[in-house]
């Protein structure tokens, strides 16, 4: 996935969250790749297609949060786009080197408590 530089857009919305509070902006803090990801659906980009900030800027006038797990994305067309968002799974988080960071540590864990185990029969 290609990286998404800083722009005017995405700096107001995180920028209405971070600095007015949820009591202002009960919309959840929308995490990068997902905001990414519907940024490209409303261009009409593929996932593998890169976003740069020129596109962006050129044709995306703001992004608005009406609410929890929703955007407008006002085009400089005039035209709109509600979408609305959901955060991933928290399985789909997990790179394989996390998954066998976690592996590790639990072969390590079981591993001593059957040492524990072994120590308290001997005695």
């Amino acid at each position: 996935m290609s990286s998404f530089p800083s722009s005017e857009v995405v700096k107001r919305l995180r920028e209405r969250y971070n600095d007015l509070g949820k009591a202002v902006c009960p919309s959840q803090k929308i995490p990068e790749p997902i905001l990414i990801e519907k940024t490209k659906e409303v261009l009409g980009l593929g996932a593998n297609d890169a976003l740069d900030r020129e596109l962006l800027l050129k044709r995306v006038k703001v992004i608005e949060v009406p609410g929890p797990n929703q955007l407008i994305f006002n085009m400089k067309d005039g035209t709109a786009t509600f979408i609305k968002w959901e955060h991933r799974s928290r399985s789909e988080s997990w790179t394989p080197e996390m998954r066998q960071a976690v592996r590790e540590r639990n072969l390590k864990r079981r591993r001593k408590g059957r040492e524990e185990d072994a120590e308290d029969n001997d005695h």
